[in-house]
């Protein structure tokens, strides 16, 4: 017999080890925080940059007209920067490093007396660079890994933030020897009858449950506007229309005040009323509930006239609280214009204002904005059981209608000692044209 040799067997190729050449890895947490960062710095820089511009080149078409830059780079530009909300995606909504720096190499040419905003918007063009450089070398790189999942979840940080928050209140009660329960800031704003080109608004200031030791600083409770008024004229009245500088015992809301009143004394100086109030010593009675009413005294610009136009509310901790209620009602025409945004800050010698840099006061822990709705029944809030009826008596002082306003609220438990808590409302998109 012949022997028949078999077919070889075929042998299986060996499988590649390691992990496919083609994946994208998300940023990782540090990753995404500094993206975040760079974008926030970089989106306010640019917008200072911007509002140094004539506002009539402002549009992506004139101001490529304006500079001889590709229309495709200042269309980016303007977009990203009118966008309501900066961040790493900020980063990849932008023209790349050498689109930047044409940018404001052209800006350069054609304005003069903007140099510290050009160094500043170029400082923040290097770091963008450098981020490019860590996480892959490109924006391209950038997007990809943006798009592949966002950052992991809440930080240590994050989740021991009211624990830090509270030490910092015990530490300030105890260095100002005052401390309240509840503060409470609310600002009322609608347009002003006859002319929608301005606004008018109404504050209402509240400590509740406050109580101080001896020595403690001075009671003093402060409200600003964003523009000055005349010399002599107090940018600020009672809901009576009484001027509010010297004794005005009518800025107190007295049904919601503890008694005996306290003396309230006003001190006007620019765009600024600050009261000084004095009360019977905590020994001779329980936690004070003080309530404080004022009203502009002469109407502001409507803020889709402003460049860029957002109008900003700011409620300042200068004293120790363990929760603070900030609320803001807009007019239903005022509110249907614009998108609300809320914002915390170090609190500086002025309040952050959108025509310059903000990012290097910006705490990154951010707290939530709440959409309160139309009227004021959804502000109902445990914290201060008789908070609409107090609303409800300030629109019927000052004769608005409460179903005409929209709320928005940041509810906070130990906000943050010494700085601003801001809600802003970006009307980008929806600008007034100032009257001839």
């Amino acid at each position: 017999m012949s022997r028949v040799d078999a077919a070889p067997e075929t042998v299986p190729a060996p499988r590649r080890q390691g992990r496919p050449q083609n994946v994208i890895r998300p940023l990782s947490r540090q990753e995404a925080i500094s993206a975040d960062q760079i974008g926030r710095r970089l989106h306010d820089e640019l917008r200072g940059v911007l509002a140094a511009i004539d506002p009539k080149h402002r549009g992506a078409s004139a101001l490529s007209r304006e500079l001889e830059v590709d229309r495709a780079t200042c269309q980016r530009i303007v977009a990203a920067t009118n966008h309501p909300a900066a961040g790493a995606e900020t980063l990849v909504q932008l023209p790349g490093v050498q689109g930047l720096r044409q940018f404001l190499e052209a800006i350069g040419r054609v304005l003069s007396g903007a140099e510290d905003r050009l160094a500043s918007a170029a400082a923040a063009v290097d770091q963008f660079e450098g981020l490019l450089g860590q996480l892959g070398g490109s924006q391209r790189l950038l997007r990809q890994r943006l798009e592949s999942g966002g950052p992991p979840g809440p930080s240590d940080r994050a989740i021991d933030d009211i624990v830090v928050r509270e030490s910092l209140f015990t530490a300030a009660a105890q260095l100002t020897g005052r401390r309240s329960r509840v503060n409470v800031t609310t600002s009322i704003i609608r347009p002003l009858p006859g002319d929608p080109f301005k606004t008018e608004a109404v504050r209402v200031r509240a400590l509740l449950g406050h109580t101080w030791s001896n020595p403690a600083v001075p009671l003093e409770i402060g409200q600003a506007r964003a523009s000055a008024l005349p010399e002599g004229q107090a940018a600020f009245g009672t809901l009576d229309a009484m001027p509010s500088t010297g004794k005005t015992p009518s800025s107190l809301l007295a049904p919601f005040c503890s008694h005996p009143l306290p003396r309230v004394i006003g001190r006007a100086g620019g765009n600024r009323v600050t009261y000084v109030v004095d009360a019977a010593r905590p020994e001779e009675s329980s936690p004070m509930d003080v309530v404080l009413a004022h009203r502009v005294t002469a109407p502001d610009a409507h803020p889709a006239l402003l460049r860029p136009a957002i109008g900003e509310v700011w409620s300042i901790q200068n004293l120790p609280a363990q929760h603070l209620i900030f609320d803001v009602f807009l007019h239903r025409d005022i509110a249907r214009r614009c998108i609300p945004s809320l914002e915390l800050h170090l609190l500086t010698p002025s309040e952050p204002a959108h025509g310059m840099s903000r990012w290097s006061t910006r705490i990154p822990t951010q707290p939530r904005l709440e959409i309160l709705g139309p009227g004021i029944a959804a502000a109902e809030t445990p914290l201060y059981p008789r908070y609409t009826e107090m609303l409800s008596y300030v629109f019927e002082q000052v004769g608005w209608s409460r179903t005409e306003f929209v709320g928005y609220r940041c509810q906070v438990a130990y906000p943050v000692w010494r700085a601003d808590y801001g809600m802003l409302f970006d009307f980008t998109g929806n600008e007034l044209t100032p009257p001839a």
